[in-house]
């Protein structure tokens, strides 16, 4: 939400609806993100929602698998994580560059994200980096078009899955300087969690499975 205006910036991860399971009673989020990789085509958005308007604009498309967002506390740009790509996107709100959206950390597999008043921002890697990302990530564009179309037409569970891990990473959102990197490789002690929250010099970690929170102190 933004602090200023009371604007709320969300995302449309996908045009790829989550499968339901009936057993679970849940919808399977994985699977469309699996997908939608595999597809290569990136549908997500970026929007923002005026509750005294109740209008909702479109900011930024194209963007593969939209995930985390995060404003600016001073409500001058907002962070959206594209997972597929491994990528943060800022998106310009005011200034010279207003309108426009940058690449502003490349290469981290990241899923939620949150800027904090301290001048650092931070995103949580929810499992490490499937190997079949590192390989078509590495490939001719001909051979990794045919490789993602082979892929797609194989049985669900010989795709990779969710591994217990944890990755937090604190940027620069000015230049997207990396300043720190936390990792549980293992995920001995703290895995599976999607969303972060700086408050008070500690992060506070949540999860779409996990019955309990996490808190690490920076």
């Amino acid at each position: 939400v933004g602090p200023k205006t009371g604007h709320v910036y969300f995302t449309d991860a996908s045009d790829i609806a989550p499968a339901y399971d009936w057993e679970t009673q849940t919808h399977d989020v994985m699977d469309t993100y699996k997908t939608d990789f595999l597809r290569g085509n990136p549908k997500g958005r970026l929007l923002r929602y005026n509750p005294k308007t109740s209008k909702i604009d479109v900011l930024a498309d194209g963007i593969w698998f939209a995930n985390g967002v995060a404003v600016d506390p001073n409500e001058e740009f907002v962070l959206v994580v594209s997972t597929a790509s491994s990528r943060v996107l800022k998106y310009h709100l005011e200034g010279k560059k207003k309108g426009e959206v940058e690449v502003l950390l490349d290469g981290y597999f990241l899923d939620g994200i949150d800027c904090s008043t301290n001048g650092k921002c931070y995103g949580i890697i929810v499992t490490a980096p499937p190997l079949l990302v590192k390989v078509l990530s590495a490939l001719d564009p001909v051979v990794n078009r045919w490789l993602r179309f082979a892929c797609m037409m194989m049985p669900k569970s010989f795709m990779p899955s969710v591994v217990p891990y944890l990755g937090i990473v604190e940027f620069d959102p000015k230049d997207g300087k990396v300043s720190k990197f936390i990792e549980d490789a293992k995920g001995k002690t703290l895995k599976t969690f999607t969303g972060v929250t700086e408050h008070n010099g500690k992060l506070y970690l949540g999860s779409l499975s996990n019955d309990f929170m996490g808190v690490l102190t920076l």
